[in-house]
Parts: C-alpha cells; sequence; structure tokens
C-alpha cells in the first residue's frame, strides 16, 4: 500500500489524515482525526504510519479494512 498523509489546519483545530496514495479518497481516508496542535497531529499520524510499518503485511491491519472514517481523540 502506498501510503500518503496530509496535515494541515482549519479554523480552530489541525488535522491529520493517511489515505492510498494511488487511490485516494478525499471523502473517506483510511484514518483522520482532529488535534489542538500541529505537533500532535503530526506524532499521531507518524505513530500510526510506525505501526503499520511493524505489520508483517500492512494491508492486513485492521485500519486498512475499514471503509468508514476512524476519528482519534483530541489530545
Amino acid at each position: 500500500m502506498n501510503l500518503h498523509a496530509r496535515v494541515f489546519r482549519t479554523a480552530d483545530h489541525w488535522y491529520a489524515d493517511l489515505d492510498d496514495g494511488l487511490f485516494p479518497q478525499p471523502d473517506n481516508p483510511l484514518w483522520c482525526g482532529s488535534y489542538p496542535s500541529q505537533s500532535s497531529a503530526l506524532a499521531a499520524v507518524c505513530t500510526l504510519i510506525a505501526e503499520l510499518a511493524d505489520q508483517k503485511n500492512a494491508i492486513h491491519h485492521p485500519i486498512a479494512r475499514h471503509a468508514s472514517v476512524i476519528t482519534a481523540p483530541i489530545r
């Protein structure tokens, strides 16, 4: 899987999402979250990428099998 991460600021918080880099679904990413700071958004998406990399085969990771958006808690 070719992953693509985005981190950007909206009105009052930072948003991060992770999607398939080859077949992105902007309205339905593999994972997304809302955070109070840029550093916490970056840390969350980097942690998820590291967890996926640790999997023997990332495509079998539960997050890659879900079609619905998974929202991380605000930290």
